[in-house]
């Protein structure tokens, strides 16, 4: 995926020779490209759960096996904005990220959880026009990110003394055939974006674009970044 948005790079700078000014007013645009969620298995409530049992009930211990985090993949942005002139803009996007696995969730071997992580961004962009089609940008906002887990895994033993790990609560009414359910979770936050890219303007309505956004961590979001490549329309 890098190495097709670096050939991206270079064709719109390749394609920057042509003698073209996207109009202004209203257009609306799609990017697609890799993003990247900087969570780990802690930050998501499914670290390694130490249970302090006789694990009978269950074929795969809680606690026993590595936990792996897999935060890269596609995802994309459609977005909606508002050239003011030929130096300034505002832009409103929907990015959805690639979805977050976690492989062994909780260490318990063969269980596979999958978070979600979506946002809405409002943002002013400023460009730099060089030459007659070619364009730097950079942009900055606010961004509303919602970051959903939907995972709900329970452990049954015969006996217990404690768990400890994970989003855990207690079910049973004693210490015999106890059992603990982990829930869903849901994280609701707004955050600072901004980012940088060039643009060419292909025709006076059509334009590419390749870019980086971040999203700033915080309050349970970690750091998201998005690299993509898109098209535009200018209405």
């Amino acid at each position: 995926m890098k190495k097709i948005i670096i050939a991206s790079s270079i064709a719109l700078l390749a394609l920057s020779g042509q003698a073209f000014a996207s109009k202004n007013g209203l257009y609306i645009g799609g990017q697609v490209g890799q993003t990247t969620a900087n969570y780990n298995a802690d930050d998501l409530g499914l670290k390694n759960a130490t249970v302090t049992a006789y694990q009978k009930t269950i074929q795969q211990p809680l606690g026993t096996a590595k936990i792996s985090t897999d935060n890269d993949g596609l995802g994309g942005r459609a977005y909606l904005g508002y050239q003011l002139n030929h130096y300034l803009a505002l832009e409103s996007g929907f990015t959805h990220f690639a979805d977050i696995d976690v492989k062994n969730a909780w260490g318990q071997a063969g269980n596979k959880e999958t978070v979600h992580q979506n946002a809405i961004d409002l943002v002013g962009k400023v460009m730099l026009p060089l030459g007659s089609s070619f364009n730097l940008f950079a942009k900055g906002g606010m961004a509303y990110v919602n970051l959903d887990s939907k995972y709900n895994k329970s452990a049954s033993y015969d006996s217990y003394t404690s768990i400890d790990g994970g989003p855990w609560s207690y079910s049973g009414t004693s210490t015999t055939n106890a059992s603990y359910s982990a829930k869903h979770k849901t994280i609701n936050e707004v955050r600072p974006t901004y980012g940088f890219g060039a643009s060419v303007d292909l025709t006076s309505s059509i334009s590419a674009d390749v870019s980086w956004t971040r999203i700033q961590g915080g309050s349970g979001i970690k750091d998201s970044d998005f690299i993509g490549v898109g098209l535009a329309w200018h209405i």
